[in-house]
């Protein structure tokens, strides 16, 4: 499969800056030409060039030395964001283990609650057993009502309340 031809954007770009230069000074080769066009030069960048400015930069072009500064300058900005974007994640995971720590606590607390529940309700199955088989120990029977479907208490319940 035949390649993509550069577009005449790229062409010239390439022209003004080539990619070895670029990897020279670490950057990229649009960002060098725009700023080449920019300062007013026509001259091509060799990555000799590149390398002696880069190693000792009062003999590079104030020009040069801006662009450096400028691509200095945007690297620091890129870093704190990445800095802080990583901060935010540390803080964010923090928050989220609290919450997971906070659950758990809450989990053993019912879990507690439900054992107890559990244990209280053994020391309680003689009377549900009552309560079951219809011998409330001093509380209320029901039975359904004939006439209106309802329940009422029994009698004898009714006599010992009054």
């Amino acid at each position: 499969m035949p390649k993509k031809p550069l577009s005449l954007q790229k062409t010239a770009d390439r022209a003004l800056c080539p990619v070895p230069t670029a990897n020279v000074m670490h950057m990229k080769v649009h960002e060098i030409a725009r700023w080449m066009r920019g300062a007013g030069v026509t001259e091509a960048l060799t990555p000799q060039q590149a390398t002696a400015w880069k190693v000792d930069p009062r003999n590079a072009p104030e020009r040069f030395t801006g662009l450096l500064a400028e691509h200095a300058s945007c690297a620091a900005e890129r870093e704190y964001r990445e800095r802080q974007a990583d901060l935010e994640d540390e803080h964010r995971m923090l928050n989220l283990t609290e919450k997971v720590t906070q659950a758990d606590a809450l989990a053993v607390l019912e879990l507690a609650c439900a054992a107890e529940n559990v244990q209280r309700g053994q020391q309680d199955r003689p009377a549900l057993r009552g309560l079951v088989a219809g011998e409330l120990q001093g509380g209320v029977q029901h039975r359904p009502c004939q006439r209106s479907g309802g329940v009422r208490q029994l009698r004898e319940v009714e006599q010992r309340q009054a």
